[in-house]
């Protein structure tokens, strides 16, 4: 009987699925399970002009774009929560110099769904918010004879070329369990051409499937795992361990301007290289 593969990778191996130009879905929820140690080596890779469709996000998008890997963007939002505003984020947004597709939590879900789906787009409901007027591209009129009467709106697939998300226990070959909330990953792995998941702990199959209801993520939709002990790092892993906020604080003081920036990149991610 042939064995199965292990998918098994480093966060080199796997920030080099990241070419380019990709278009990058990012998991989590603000400071809870952010894949912050393979989001640091695609820092560290140089890939480029990335288009991040993300989840509601602090410190790993707006990493991203202190570092300059980001073209576009996607998201509902991005904050640092107590800490005030992703500043590298405000920062683009008010010079500029990066491209915002405004969204919110059902069209980005719609978006992902469609593309699980193999469809080329999604229908929401028109909830009364003014995005339709700034992001026409994303929120599309929308009739159809089976819905007479109702306001609805067209939303894209988004297809991403490769996902990064965070859970806290898999096995070699990429089945996922989560110990808490899993936001917006299910959808998202399932969008995604190509996913990578890093893990706090990699575990024997017949340990995850002592706990079957936990395995929210089957292995067969992901292709690259990445063993990372505390991988979600400064952001906590729900179960495990809870944000940083010593580093979170750090982080927020620091971005609020481009010396700032270039000083936590330095400290954090370029001088922390080959470190899981």
């Amino acid at each position: 009987m042939t064995r199965r593969r292990s998918k098994v990778v480093t966060p080199a191996d796997a920030a080099g699925l990241v070419t380019n130009g990709s278009t990058v879905a990012l998991g989590g929820w603000t400071f809870y399970n952010t894949p912050m140690t393979v989001v640091r080596e695609v820092i560290r890779s140089g890939a480029r002009d990335l288009r991040l469709v993300s989840s509601p996000g602090a410190i790993g998008p707006d990493l991203l774009i202190a570092a300059g890997r980001l073209a576009e963007i996607a998201t509902p939002f991005l904050t640092m929560e107590q800490f005030g505003f992703a500043p590298a984020f405000r920062s683009a947004a008010r010079e500029g110099t990066l491209k915002i597709a405004e969204i919110d939590g059902p069209g980005l879900a719609s978006a992902l769904r469609a593309a699980a789906d193999d469809l080329p787009f999604g229908v929401i409901h028109d909830l009364g918010t003014d995005l339709p007027s700034v992001n026409p591209e994303w929120y599309r009129p929308f009739e159809h004879p089976l819905a007479e009467g109702a306001k609805l709106y067209a939303v894209p697939a988004a297809v991403p070329d490769v996902a990064l998300i965070h859970a806290q226990r898999g096995d070699e070959y990429g089945n996922l369990q989560f110990l808490g909330a899993t936001f917006f990953d299910q959808l998202i792995a399932r969008a995604a051409r190509t996913v990578i998941a890093s893990v706090d702990e990699i575990v024997p199959g017949e340990e995850l499937r002592a706990d079957p209801r936990a395995t929210k993520i089957p292995g067969f939709l992901v292709d690259a795992v990445v063993p990372a002990s505390e991988g979600a790092k400064p952001c906590g892993s729900q179960g495990l361990y809870p944000p940083d906020l010593e580093h979170l604080a750090e982080y927020s003081r620091l971005a609020a301007t481009e010396a700032g920036r270039r000083e936590y990149l330095e400290r954090h991610v370029l001088a922390t290289a080959g470190k899981v």
